[in-house]
């Protein structure tokens, strides 16, 4: 378990627990984003870098992809890289019908999950090392049949960011995030590049 691991599994084992507010005043704009879904789980994830992606330009040709700003081709990416990611339950289509039989995501279940963070260049990966855990929020999330909200079951989203070292990282290499349940398995995995 990496020391990342470990702090993961502290943070979510604090059920019901509060970091700092992991909002500020407006949703931060940025050209890394991904989404996933895996069954009942929705993960989002957002890179953002102060100043890196403003006026960033791509441009993909036969001869490749270009990275430029103004004149200048940018090449890697910045010292650092602020990640945020927001998880919640979203039933498969083939649930929405049997909204009390099927699974919910709960402290229990997250508090088990394992993060691990890589970095891609073709097909090699290369654990990206220094990541640092910075705000962690859990919220409840109101039903919409708030009158029926006694009979359904508790539901959650989780917030959290991280620092993630990435001075000298070419920009066409993936950032890789891998979930992993307790038994090893990949829960959710996603790679994005810019």
């Amino acid at each position: 378990m990496s020391l990342v691991d470990a702090m993961i599994l502290n943070w979510f084992s604090s059920a019901g627990g509060t970091g700092a507010p992991t909002t500020g005043t407006g949703v931060p704009s940025a050209v890394m984003r991904w989404a996933i879904l895996v069954d009942v789980m929705y993960l989002r994830y957002c890179a953002t870098a102060p100043g890196y992606f403003d006026n960033l330009k791509r441009i993909d040709s036969v001869s490749g992809t270009i990275l430029h700003r103004g004149n200048d081709i940018v090449t890697e990416f910045p010292a650092q890289l602020h990640l945020s990611f927001l998880m919640y339950d979203l039933p498969c289509t083939n649930q929405l019908q049997q909204a009390g039989s099927r699974g919910y995501l709960t402290h229990a279940d997250v508090s088990t999950m394992r993060l691990s963070f890589f970095w891609k260049h073709g097909m090699k990966l290369r654990p990206a090392t220094g990541v640092v855990p910075k705000n962690f929020e859990t919220r409840p999330v109101q039903p919409y049949a708030v009158d029926l909200a006694a009979e359904l079951p508790e539901r959650f989203e989780w917030i959290f960011e991280f620092d993630v070292p990435s001075a000298g990282v070419p920009v066409t290499d993936s950032l890789v995030v891998i979930l992993r349940t307790p038994d090893g398995h990949i829960a959710a995995r996603a790679a994005a590049r810019m």
